[in-house]
């Protein structure tokens, strides 16, 4: 079985090109045979999504154009999508591959918006409860989101979406923002290894998204990858896995092999998407 690993398309923001490419995920998709969504699927969605504008049509669009040959997929929570499911982490025994979103390797994102210190600050009094923020991986998890499901609709209640534009202006503004993502990107590889840590599992790979930097590290004999996302300034790849093998691949080549094998008769073969090695 061959599995494919998305994350943060953010579809209901104006800056993002998720809803422009579903035609071709549906493509790239339909060829696997699961699916898995790794959080922020949906820009917002704090309450189940039926009581948010718009947002049960966009989850019924992504169920209809990302699902795989088999079912459709899969949706672990992410920081904008906390209750989009109840799962936040699969893991994958055969190459020993850990998924989660990774917004909860730190307690703020942010640190200059004002939403992200409140979450922060009810975070702390969680942990505080709990004697000290958990180093068991499911517990975090379990803790991070019921907080997150709680005081979010009220911290962060419903705004206009950004465009394009606006969406740069919060990637820059205030002045210390930049610097501040910029360490954000630098720790989280290493952050994300931590993290997983508390796994009880062995581990070889570990795949997050939420920080929107793709990439691929290697640390202490692990690998971290980071599929990025569909907002602007970002780049969005595919994690796939297939028995014991990964590969690690930008959307735009899973796309254009998507178009090959089907121009060529709609053959559901992946073997132009799965030649990988570990």
């Amino acid at each position: 079985m061959n599995t494919l690993v998305l994350s943060d398309l953010h579809l209901g923001s104006k800056a993002s090109h998720a809803a422009a490419n579903l035609p071709d995920l549906a493509r790239i998709t339909a060829t696997f045979d699961r699916v898995i969504l790794n959080g922020d699927t949906l820009d917002r969605c704090y309450t189940a999504p039926v009581d948010h504008d718009g947002a049960s049509q966009l989850l019924a669009a992504v169920q209809k154009n990302c699902a795989s040959r088999n079912a459709p997929p899969e949706f672990l929570t992410g920081n904008h999508d906390p209750v989009i499911s109840k799962t936040h982490w699969i893991y994958d025994e055969l190459s020993q591959t850990l998924i989660y979103h990774g917004d909860c390797i730190r307690d703020c994102t942010h640190p200059t918006k004002k939403t992200d210190q409140l979450l922060m600050a009810k975070l702390s009094e969680r942990w505080a409860k709990l004697g000290g923020r958990p180093k068991d991986f499911i517990a975090l998890h379990e803790n991070y989101r019921e907080v997150q499901c709680r005081e979010l609709p009220i911290i962060n209640p419903y705004k206009k979406s950004k465009n394009v534009i606006e969406y740069f202006m919060s990637l820059v503004y205030p002045p210390r923002r930049p610097f501040d993502i910029m360490h954000y990107w630098m720790t989280a590889p290493e952050r994300a290894l931590a993290t997983a840590r508390g796994f009880n599992r062995p581990i070889k790979h570990v795949v997050v998204g939420h920080t929107h930097k793709p990439g691929q590290w290697r640390i202490d004999g692990i690998n971290i990858y980071n599929t990025g996302s569909y907002m602007p300034f970002s780049g969005a790849f595919g994690f796939i896995t297939e028995s014991e093998s990964v590969r690690f691949a930008p959307l735009k080549q899973l796309f254009d092999s998507s178009r090959k094998i089907f121009s060529l008769g709609g053959s559901s073969s992946t073997s132009a998407l799965t030649n990988r090695g570990n």
